[in-house]
């Protein structure tokens, strides 16, 4: 009885450390993913750099811009 519970222990701890090195992971990947929406956002003319949109906003507003920047290239805005 005494390996049964010390088995049980060690997986439980085998399957807490795997959740917390996934949570770690996740965090870290939200992480950069909101520095990489950051960047976007200070790549876009026209929004303050303090103010905080929501991705979302910043994907559209980045999508308007490149489509503007493509227009230029084109030639039919100036």
């Amino acid at each position: 009885m005494i390996n049964d519970t010390e088995g049980e222990g060690s997986s439980q701890n085998l399957s807490m450390k795997k959740r917390n090195q996934s949570n770690r992971k996740e965090r870290r990947r939200n992480e950069e993913m909101n520095l990489a929406y950051a960047r976007l956002q200070r790549c876009v003319p026209h929004i303050p750099h303090d103010q905080k949109l929501a991705k979302i906003k910043t994907l559209r507003l980045a999508m308007l811009y490149i489509k503007h920047l493509e227009a230029v290239v084109d030639g039919s805005v100036r």
